[in-house]
């Protein structure tokens, strides 16, 4: 059977869009991980100091109390604030996976459904965190501290396999398997004396010192979470975005004059001492699993940020697309329209079948599509055509 010169044609070109778009999928996933191109070097794992710890409440959350506040919490004003981190403006949703990948190496952060928690691990469900819920509840409950909920919890991605094993080696062999199995590694589990003093000590082994190294920086990452808050946005003429914590400065709504900080000036004094309020209003309401006072305090912080210096806030519409196109998956669903073109085609090819001719035409043009709108989305995002770098320009 001849197989017609369109059909072949049709197929080749779903073939090159099938394997064009896995690298705009590993450069999303770059995008998420972050931009570490140094070399990781191994470093001591030390509390953190450069912020202060927050007030924990008296009585810890249990993970029953844990899920019920992230099921209560309304985060969406949040999503689209923009915020200065790695270089770069982005929108809060952004940072947040970007960040929780960067230490946990996924975009949200897991746990056991409360009801399954005494079931055996074969028969548990897993409960899943949205990466802004993950990356809040990482800032302001510090896991490092011997307190707070996450102190037990899996966060902190170990990759390498034979060093995993290493770290748990001092752990009962039911207890060793589960964290194998889990990936990460609790805080508790490397600040532990044991895990500690492996990590410090030297290694010959190259890759077994690389891999220490990674597990330095994303526990680092963790650790400093709360310093990721770039949140006010400069004064026309600089360039200098601030942590939302250099608001504190601020006149008091008592009447109190300290003097105001340069991020901002004095004509937009009232939306700065609305937007510190908001924030810590968020942060306490957060440690107390209050999750009315939390929706109430992201709402107040969303409508007061842009306002403190609005000629240099990024306006609405590039940061709604930014957050539209990470929720869609980037160029994920291009390329499974062009797997389904690529499939269609090759069954015409076999078979000289109209309709699996018509059906891959039609995913082939939904595919090209797709692609399209994932580049003028970037085009959006970015400010400019999106071929200024490799990867761009192979697509």
């Amino acid at each position: 059977m001849r197989i017609p010169t369109p059909t072949i044609l049709l197929t080749i070109t779903a073939l090159l869009g099938l394997l064009t778009t896995p690298p705009a999928l590993a450069q999303a996933r770059q995008d998420i991980a972050g931009n570490y191109n140094e070399a990781p070097v191994a470093g001591p794992i030390e509390a953190p100091a450069t912020h202060a710890a927050p007030q924990y409440p008296a009585k810890p959350i249990d993970r029953t109390e844990h899920q019920a506040f992230h099921q209560a919490l309304d985060l969406e004003p949040l999503a689209a604030l923009a915020v200065f981190d790695d270089g770069r403006v982005k929108t809060l949703d952004t940072l947040a996976r970007e960040h929780v990948a960067r230490f946990n190496g996924r975009t949200h952060l897991r746990d056991i459904v409360a009801v399954d928690a005494k079931l055996p691990p074969g028969q548990r469900q897993i409960y899943k965190y949205d990466h802004l819920f993950a990356f809040f509840d990482v800032a302001f409950r510090d896991p490092t501290h011997h307190d707070s909920y996450l102190h037990s919890k899996p966060l902190v991605y170990v990759e390498s396999l034979p060093l995993r094993r290493q770290l748990i080696a001092h752990l009962p062999p039911e207890e060793q398997e589960l964290w194998k199995v889990r990936g990460r590694l609790s805080p508790a589990m490397l600040l532990s004396p044991q895990v500690l003093a492996n990590l410090r000590s030297e290694t010959g082994d190259l890759r077994e010192a690389n891999a220490k190294g990674e597990v330095w920086l994303a526990y680092t990452a963790m650790r400093d979470t709360a310093q990721r808050f770039n949140l006010v946005s400069p004064p026309e003429g600089s360039e200098t975005w601030a942590h939302i914590e250099s608001l504190t400065d601020v006149t008091l709504p008592n009447g109190d004059s300290n003097q105001l900080p340069a991020v901002f000036s004095a004509a937009n004094s009232d939306a700065a001492v609305k937007a510190a309020g908001a924030f810590f209003a968020l942060r306490d309401a957060w440690l107390a699993s209050d999750a009315t006072a939390v929706n109430a305090a992201a709402a107040e912080l969303a409508a007061a940020l842009p306002l403190i210096n609005p000629e240099t806030y990024p306006e609405q519409t590039r940061r709604s697309v930014e957050v539209m196109y990470n929720r869609t998956g980037r160029y994920a669903m291009g390329w499974l329209l062009f797997a389904g073109a690529a499939v269609c085609m090759i069954l015409a090819a076999s078979t000289g079948r109209r309709l699996a001719i018509g059906f891959g035409v039609a995913l082939l043009g939904l595919g090209m599509l797709t692609q399209l709108a994932g580049l003028l989305t970037r085009s959006v995002i970015s400010g400019r055509w999106p071929i200024h770098n490799q990867y761009e320009s192979f697509m």
